[in-house]
């Protein structure tokens, strides 16, 4: 029997065009279920991965309430963004880079704990097990990065039979899905903090992850659709006559799409 999986990558923002693909499958495939047995999701892609193995019946009206999240989606429900906030990250940066203290804690530019409250009330867990339970899928595994050892994890919820794995530096690990894996697997480096599980800090899955086809096929799945949002092999950049000195904001992005988009591509 062939078993299908589905990976759903980082890019921020940009995972809203995997809800656009997801859409056209569900929409010249109106009667479908459930129809990827393994579902894995990073950074962003983690947020949508939980919302496709919900069971809400069809596999439209999973998408239907995928699409709801991103149409309502704004700054103010990911991160706080008003001044006093903003402020009050920066100080707490300079503070901890200036005295150092001892177990003083990971420090972020910006506080995403509206993300975390909006998880809350997206994402029904329970749902998904019931998924899981009455074998609609086989498994749900979420990426992430651990800081003390460098370990690409894939955190999955699955069938009776999967078992974990370690590899170098690529693992899985059965468990039971929750908040926490959501919100380390869409930490994006500096700008939101790493969350701890277990004995470990662990922050954006793609920051190491250099094989993102790997724990699908690990969990079972013999055919994978991957719905990456990098448009590299499509437009291929132009180079100037006369460049001029790179911007802080044009650095940053080459460092966030190489490791966002390019490693999707290579892999």
């Amino acid at each position: 029997m062939t078993k299908y999986g589905v990976i759903l990558t980082g890019g921020g923002a940009r995972a809203a065009y995997q809800v656009g693909v997801l859409r056209a499958i569900a929409d010249m495939y109106p009667d479908w279920n459930h129809p990827f047995n393994v579902i894995i999701g990073t950074s962003a892609g983690a947020i949508n991965a939980m919302a496709v193995a919900g069971n809400r019946g069809l596999f439209r009206h999973n998408i239907d309430h995928l699409e709801k999240i991103w149409s309502e989606l704004t700054m103010d429900r990911v991160f706080r963004a008003d001044t006093i906030s903003l402020m009050r990250s920066f100080s707490d940066i300079a503070r901890k880079m200036i005295s150092r203290p001892i177990g003083s804690g990971p420090v972020s530019f910006l506080n995403n704990a509206p993300l975390r409250k909006m998880l809350q009330q997206e994402i029904d867990f329970e749902s998904i097990r019931n998924t899981i339970r009455d074998g609609h899928i086989d498994a749900v595994g979420l990426n992430v990065c651990g800081y003390a050892t460098g370990q690409n994890v894939c955190f999955f919820e699955g069938a009776e039979g999967l078992k974990g794995w370690s590899v170098g530096q690529r693992g899985g690990t059965r468990t039971e899905l929750a908040i926490d894996h959501i919100m380390a697997s869409s930490a994006i480096p500096t700008l939101f903090r790493p969350v701890k599980i277990n004995r470990e800090y662990f922050g954006d899955g793609v920051t190491r992850q250099m094989a993102h086809i790997s724990p699908a096929l690990r969990l079972g799945a013999s055919k994978v659709l991957v719905i990456g949002v990098s448009a590299n092999a499509m437009c291929p950049p132009d180079r100037p006559e006369k460049p001029g000195m790179p911007t802080l904001t044009q650095v940053l992005a080459h460092v966030f799409n190489g490791m966002f988009l390019d490693t999707l591509d290579y892999d």
